[in-house]
């Protein structure tokens, strides 16, 4: 009997959204700090991030973008994930974070992609 990739126990398996870029050099040690204020509002605030399961951020070690941040968003489906960018993208907080973001990293390096699941195990 064939497996259905993309589901555990006829369970859709979760989608990514995954955020790469690198920060600027001389803004480093502000990147840090804008990371550990948005961890704080994130654990102060759970009910603003309800539909995101899990948030990690990976620094690349090697390869073609060394020192690259990884950002990476697990939620249930895109539904979720389209109702919690449309919350936001109107949070006033949210968005002032955005501002303060966008000066500390390389906009040529910045990309989004959208990842499925195909299989896990524990």
């Amino acid at each position: 009997m064939e497996k259905d990739i993309g589901t555990k126990g006829g369970d859709r398996l979760s989608i990514f959204i995954v955020d790469i870029y690198l920060v600027k050099t001389e803004k480093l040690s502000q990147f840090m700090q804008y990371i550990q204020k948005f961890l704080k509002h994130k654990e102060e605030n759970p009910e603003k991030f309800k539909e995101c399961k899990s948030w990690r951020v990976f620094r690349q070690a090697f390869s073609e973008m060394s020192g690259a941040f990884i950002e990476m968003m697990e939620f249930e489906n895109m539904a979720e994930a389209e109702k919690w960018g449309a919350r936001m993208r109107e949070d006033k907080v949210m968005v002032k974070y955005r501002e303060e973001f966008m000066p500390l990293i390389e906009p040529a390096t910045h990309s989004m992609k959208l990842w499925n699941s195909v299989t896990h195990s524990d």
